[in-house]
């Protein structure tokens, strides 16, 4: 008598050891690449929001200061500080960044998703039409930060196997900055470490 975990066991059997750990691959780093568009889209929202903001309250003290001849160098101090707040937000546009990751965010849920749906009906077709599909969508992803991108592998493969799972290190160092840039290239650091 089979019981329904065996019947189910057969059907893995009958797609592949690899299929079906190819298909968990791409899971896991579907999860972990939208975790990752989302922390980038939150930070570069906080930033238009924090130069938005900047830009009113400077700008507004430059036309009052203006207005109530509070002087040539408070004036002129409120309009340089508009036009640097300004020229940032032009150049690093943290108001485009947000909205290209948070699309990039949504393309791999959605991506996800579809992976869910096939997990019972799995085929080596499927998963390389899945794989393929991720690759669309990283083909428009900027740059990643590789520490960040630990960050959320660590993020993901404690919510899906527990506090027990033993996260991959970040020198404190790089926590700090880990939304800006990397101090070190964690596949040398990670060499390195592994050496010793």
């Amino acid at each position: 008598m089979n019981s329904a975990s065996e019947t189910h066991q057969g059907s893995d059997a009958d797609v592949g050891c690899e299929t079906r750990l190819d298909w968990a691959k791409l899971v896991f780093s579907l999860r972990r690449s939208s975790r990752y568009h989302r922390a980038r889209e939150r930070f570069f929202d906080s930033w238009a929001r924090r130069i938005s903001f900047f830009s009113v309250v400077t700008g507004t003290a430059a036309f009052t200061s203006v207005m109530a001849d509070f002087g040539q160098a408070w004036s002129a101090g409120a309009a340089l500080a508009v036009a640097v707040a300004q020229a940032v937000d032009l150049v690093a546009s943290p108001s485009k960044n947000a909205k290209l990751h948070a699309d990039l965010a949504r393309r791999f849920i959605v991506l996800e998703q579809k992976a869910l749906k096939v997990e019972f009906e799995l085929s080596d077709r499927n998963v390389t039409q899945l794989q393929s599909e991720r690759l669309d969508i990283e083909l428009e992803e900027p740059p990643v930060l590789r520490w960040l991108n630990i960050k959320m592998h660590n993020e993901v493969n404690r919510a899906e196997h527990g506090i027990e799972t033993l996260p991959q290190p970040i020198p404190w160092y790089q926590a700090w900055v880990i939304d800006y840039f990397d101090i070190v290239d964690p596949s040398k650091k990670l060499r390195l470490t592994s050496r010793s």
